[in-house]
This record gives structure tokens, sequence and C-alpha cells, in this order.
């Protein structure tokens, strides 16, 4: 069993991917998709506009210290190759912003009988 405390982002998109699967979710269903950012704020501020820009939509903001968190939505499947690929965008393009991946969280949709 993986230490929570050692994980590595990699291991916890498989991980979360597994426990999808057994709670029998619909990978083909789309539906939001949170993930979370965190870093300086004269950062996130740059890098909020960026992606709100790009289509992402805004959740959470920093607040007004020096440091926080920054929260935003996307509508996307819970297919394990899409989610690795979002988690492969999304550590790039936070790492040339200076800002941290936190990871993802989506529901899971069970279909319909």
């Amino acid at each position: 069993m993986l230490n929570p405390r050692t994980w590595t982002l990699l291991e916890a998109d498989a991980l979360a991917v597994q426990l999808l699967r057994e709670s029998a979710d619909d990978a083909s269903a789309t539906r939001p998709i949170a993930v979370k950012f965190s870093g300086p704020n004269v950062f996130l501020e740059y890098f909020q506009r960026d992606m709100a820009m790009t289509g992402w939509e805004i959740t959470e903001l920093p607040t007004e210290c020096e440091s926080g968190t920054i929260a935003m939505e996307w509508e996307g499947t819970s297919d394990e190759e899409a989610l690795r690929g979002l988690s492969s965008r999304l550590r790039t393009i936070a790492s040339s912003y200076g800002v941290v991946y936190e990871g993802w969280s989506l529901p899971a949709i069970t279909p319909k009988r």
C-alpha cells in the first residue's frame, strides 16, 4: 500500500483512477474536473488570468497574503489517458509560471440502468 506522505502525483493519479474504476465510474461521462495550484500570489495572478483566457473556470482565488492557492475547473472525462495527459500538461504549465500543481479531483459518475 502506498504511504500518502510519500506519494508522487503520478502514483496518486493512478490510485485515484483505480478507485474510480472499482466504483464502476463511467470513464466516458463528462464532468467537472477540479484542479488546485499554490504559490506566491504575484505569480498566481498572472497564471489565473492566462488560464481563464484559455477556458478554465476559476473557482477559488488566492487570499490577500503573500502566497495562496487557486482552484479552477474544466469539463472532461475520467479516462486514464486523458487524466494523465491533463496532469502532465498542468505540471508543465504551472512550473513555467512558478506555481505548484497540487492535483485534481472529480466526482464519480455511474451509468444509469
